[in-house]
């Protein structure tokens, strides 16, 4: 029997502070983005390029809360969760949208001058 598992995990930054809003019924759910980078070397030439690439998120219920209260734009996290696929068609094509729904994270870092200095991180991380 073959067994199948649908995880990412992505560390990186935040690009944004996470927006927490409600569905109709009232369950929390928080949207935010992280951006992780790459750096290969140039197959053209000598030098590097850097690639970013943006990992969408979403967390739910208390996890939403959490992810809300604690984390803000630029600081360095783990994530990790099954990818969601979803489409939308138009009349001109189909566009997909892949999320991470958020399972677990982890907060690792916040740099200094970004609501705090290095000393207030290392007590947020713990008590996250």
């Amino acid at each position: 029997m073959t067994t199948t598992r649908n995880e990412a995990r992505v560390i990186g930054n935040l690009t944004a502070d996470p927006v927490l809003r409600s569905t109709r019924q009232g369950r929390p759910v928080c949207n935010f983005t992280v951006a992780t980078d790459e750096t290969r070397k140039d197959p053209e030439g000598e030098g590097y390029v850097q690639h970013t690439e943006y990992h969408h998120c979403v967390a739910w219920g208390v996890l939403a809360e959490n992810v809300h209260a604690r984390l803000q734009k630029g600081d360095l996290v783990s994530v990790a969760g099954p990818l969601r696929t979803r489409s939308n068609k138009t009349d001109k094509a189909t566009y997909y949208n892949t999320t991470i729904e958020v399972e677990d994270w982890d907060f690792l870092y916040r740099p200094r001058g970004a609501g705090g200095g290095a000393g207030e991180a290392t007590e947020e991380a713990a008590s996250a």
